[in-house]
């Protein structure tokens, strides 16, 4: 019976095994993708000790390179999903803080933006669950969604409520499936965009999302438009909100646009966390202004 302990440096990943008689250590260098570190490290170590991995009853990973992240705020896009009712959690803050009785002490800004905090509603209390969190409905509507888009490209459509959340679909999309993907809006879509349905040979996908509560003249508006769009559309998908209030409506769907966007980036077969293009973009960018040397 072992125990294996790995911790992801910036420089060297860590790993300790423990057994009941001896310790063996072992120290590799820490690789891009940390997973591969990871790896290699429990290979060494368990290598030196002499032991098979099934042998392993208890695995613990520590990040260096995590809490470096958070001291120096050089984090990724982060998004807090949590209990209804607690979206503003981080923005509260606690008593502990550097200057206790500074009263214009401007606080530390939390790492992740209010507008990726998002609440779901299920409920946890000291003796175990009150109310159930319905994950696998939300799961399903995503990956349906997601297979029935892939191979096209998204037009998302939106109208009151939904306009802004049907630009957040569009803009994940674009970061994490790499696929390009367009937003659009009612009444305006039927101006001109309307029109281009008929062109489309079914390459576009037509998703519109609906608000529940919204008034019957928009919900007929979005019907029609739907039924023209489908004449070239390789698939049309209405989606609607869920929830009591605009805010838990608004939240459904962007939560839901979310998970739509990364079982895209599973059936491309992309990794979602890597953004390339703006990566060399920025590095191509960088080079451009740098300053000519005087020869």
């Amino acid at each position: 019976m072992s125990a294996l302990g790995i911790d992801v440096g910036g420089t060297f990943t860590d790993a300790v095994l423990v057994s009941a008689d001896r310790m063996v250590t072992a120290k590799v260098l820490s690789t891009a993708r940390q997973e591969e570190g990871v790896v290699a490290a429990a290979r060494e170590v368990l290598e030196r000790a002499g032991v098979e991995p099934g042998d392993v009853t208890h695995f613990v990973h520590g990040s260096t390179v995590a809490t470096n992240a958070l001291l120096t705020r050089s984090v990724a896009r982060t998004a807090l999903v949590t209990t209804k009712g607690f979206r503003d959690l981080l923005f509260l803050g606690r008593q502990a803080r550097p200057s206790l009785y500074r009263l214009h002490e401007a606080p530390t800004p939390p790492v992740v933006e209010r507008s990726n905090c998002v609440e779901v509603d299920e409920r946890m209390g000291p003796d175990g669950v009150i109310r159930e969190l319905d994950e696998a409905s939300v799961e399903r509507a995503a990956k349906r969604l997601a297979r029935a888009l892939h191979g096209s490209i998204p037009v998302i459509t939106g109208a009151g409520l939904t306009a802004s959340v049907a630009y957040r679909w569009k803009t994940q999309i674009n970061e994490n499936a790499e696929i390009p993907a367009f937003a659009s809006k009612l009444p305006e879509h039927d101006h001109n965009e309307l029109v281009g349905w008929a062109g489309a040979d079914r390459r576009l996908g037509a998703v519109f999302l609906e608000d529940p509560d919204g008034d019957e003249r928009a919900a007929r508006r979005l019907e029609v438009t739907a039924e023209i769009a489908a004449d070239g559309a390789a698939v049309v998908e209405r989606v609607t909100a869920r929830g009591e209030t605009r805010l838990e409506r608004l939240v459904s769907l962007v939560l839901l646009g979310d998970l739509v966007s990364l079982y895209l980036a599973v059936l491309r077969g992309v990794d979602p966390v890597h953004v390339r293009a703006i990566d060399h973009l920025k590095e191509r960018l960088a080079a451009a202004e740098a300053p000519i040397a005087p020869r």
